[in-house]
């Protein structure tokens, strides 16, 4: 599976995605998403943008939806090895969090449990409106978003203010 995890997170890695312009990488990310035997939904967030919630079973209500986004900060930096490592826009925040999360859930698939969700947003990097479109209230019982936080567990958040 770390093969896997690797390979996509280099994929995703490939596909420039600063926010505003991650159409590109969400479409390959649903193609890869149903390849995998996932069900995907296209969440709108404006004419060109969607959000992508996938999951193997229909539920009214997961036992938890695993959350990460899609779009990077400007600029672009393509994806490379160095000294073993793969450094890139995008690695840790959060491509390799997105191409963990999608194996982790098809490894519980495989083990017989298919109650668990992902749902990736775009535009986290600017103004959170792939968050602000997603009306997935009361969808699960937990929600783990993958954001790169110095190795310190977050059970909150305070919230956010945005204005132009």
């Amino acid at each position: 599976m770390k093969q896997e995890i690797l390979q996509l997170t280099l994929d995703l890695c490939r596909i420039p995605s600063i926010s505003g312009d991650e159409q590109n990488c969400a479409s390959f990310l649903c193609h890869k998403l149903e390849e995998l035997g996932f069900m995907v939904e296209k969440i709108p967030v404006d004419e060109k943008r969607f959000n992508i919630f996938a999951y193997f079973n229909k539920k009214p209500k997961f036992s938890a939806i695993f959350c990460s986004h899609i779009d990077t900060v400007a600029p672009f930096f393509a994806p490379q090895f160095n000294d073993g490592m793969l450094l890139g826009r995008g690695v840790l925040d959060a491509k390799g969090i997105i191409a963990a999360m999608v194996f982790s859930v098809v490894n519980q698939r495989k083990a017989g449990f298919d109650d668990l969700a992902l749902l990736f947003t775009v535009g986290e990097e600017e103004s959170s409106d792939g968050a602000k479109a997603c009306l997935l209230k009361d969808r699960a019982k937990l929600l783990v978003v993958g954001e790169p936080t110095d190795l310190k567990a977050a059970s909150h958040q305070k919230g956010s203010l945005v204005f132009d």
